[in-house]
């Protein structure tokens, strides 16, 4: 299981961390694709980034394309894939007339081609999620998806039946009502 936060100081900064809990073998890097660079999907579909994006990633070894673990948008827009086991339902086979992606390519499309949160959202029924390895992997990992903007707003994406959605943040929304008007610190010291 991953974990991330989304954090919005008193200054108006926004934040977004993440975890990444789960083994790799291979070697995650800095990753920079500019506008208008062609990756191939999975599916061996060729698509093109129209946003700059710099995240956490690795190439494919057979294909030319980058896997990214999260990142950011030149438009401030930022994701991460999080482990999502035992609940996401992916199409066994690409459907007709749908944006047919695997689950390691969302992060590319859904940073690569919007300018805002709102237009990922819009865009989510027309993408079916299809259960195939990238690559060479040899496993689809099950992931759902946090993203968020530069004013703080937080999606969650979560495949688990059914068209694509996008909800706001539930554990944000849960805690706000919890503990508001509560207000807590956090410091780091070195």
């Amino acid at each position: 299981m991953c974990t991330s936060l989304t954090y919005t100081s008193a200054t108006g900064h926004h934040f977004f961390a993440r975890t990444m809990d789960f083994p790799t073998t291979t070697p995650w890097r800095p990753v920079f694709l500019p506008r208008h660079y062609h990756w191939e999907t999975a599916l061996h579909v060729t698509r093109a980034t129209q946003y700059a994006i710099l995240g956490g990633g690795r190439m494919a070894a057979d294909f030319s394309a980058y896997l990214l673990a999260d990142g950011f948008n030149e438009n401030g827009i930022s994701c991460a894939e999080l482990y999502l086991p035992g609940v996401v339902d992916y199409a066994p086979a690409p459907v007709a007339g749908q944006l047919n992606l695997t689950p390691q390519d969302f992060i590319n499309w859904a940073l690569g081609e919007h300018a805002t949160l709102a237009a990922i959202a819009a865009d989510l029924p027309h993408v079916t999620l299809v259960d195939q390895p990238w690559g060479t992997d040899h496993y689809v990992y099950p992931f759902h998806w946090i993203l968020s903007d530069r004013s703080g707003q937080t999606l969650v994406i979560e495949p688990t039946g059914g068209p694509l959605t996008a909800q706001l943040n539930p554990a944000v929304s849960s805690l706000i009502r919890r503990f508001w008007p509560l207000t807590y610190e956090i410091s780091m010291t070195s």
